[in-house]
């Protein structure tokens, strides 16, 4: 069973993540948090295990998700999770930024609900079923 963690402060987003991890027939957990700061609390006090993929927006209350990634990814345990930065901002700036954190992939919200829900069975199906993680035979 995938792990996933979802960092995104709109509620109706989050429930298309829900949505479409329902529709994706993955074996896959969500755990949601609307805010960086009580994510990382989460993810810090957790084996670094416990989480085995992780979806953030940029936008947060507090802390931005850019920060939570910088500390996602100097962290020696938590730096080996996937994240997902799944966004509304097309901003090169943004794009730049979160890859030069070492985002595992940037993906863009779309602006209808039918085309981000496509989008989101895809990122599920593919993190779930194609890529190879780290962890792979604990997911058995």
């Amino acid at each position: 069973m995938l792990r996933i963690v979802a960092v995104e402060h709109n509620q109706a987003d989050t429930h298309l993540l829900k949505e479409a991890l329902a529709q994706a027939l993955t074996d896959c957990t969500l755990t949601s948090f609307e805010d960086a700061e009580s994510a990382a609390k989460y993810l810090w006090a957790a084996p670094f295990h416990d989480a085995q993929l992780i979806i953030l927006d940029l936008k947060l209350p507090g802390r931005s998700g850019l920060e939570l990634l910088r500390d996602l990814k100097t962290d020696e345990h938590l730096c080996k999770i996937p994240v997902i930065v799944l966004a509304g901002s097309d901003s090169p700036n943004d794009i730049r930024s979160a890859y030069a954190l070492h985002a595992s992939c940037y993906i863009l919200k779309r602006k209808s609900a039918a085309e981000h829900l496509q989008t989101l069975r895809t990122m599920f199906d593919f993190w779930s079923t194609t890529a190879a993680l780290p962890w792979q035979e604990t997911l058995d």
